[in-house]
């Protein structure tokens, strides 16, 4: 199985843009996507499209790169190149 690549929606108007941005992938490339999102669970549209959602709902704007860091290693791989 290919390595999954981390996704961080955080709150705020970059949050919001991310969201928008995830939401429009297409199912092939949500499917190895794995999301921590930080901000409220609806801002993810069908959250079952994707490897996983991990909604932490806190207002600490580190969280979600914590948790993507303790997740993954620090390492990253792009879902374009699986």
């Amino acid at each position: 199985m290919s390595k999954p690549t981390l996704g961080i929606i955080g709150g705020g108007q970059l949050g919001s843009m991310l969201a928008i941005a995830a939401n429009k992938l297409d199912i092939k490339t949500k499917k190895k996507i794995l999301i921590v999102n930080t901000t409220y669970p609806g801002i993810i549209d069908l959250p079952s499209q994707y490897l996983d959602v991990i909604n932490i709902n806190t207002t600490n704007h580190l969280s979600g790169k914590w948790t993507g860091k303790r997740i993954h290693n620090g390492n990253r791989f792009p879902a374009t190149e699986h």
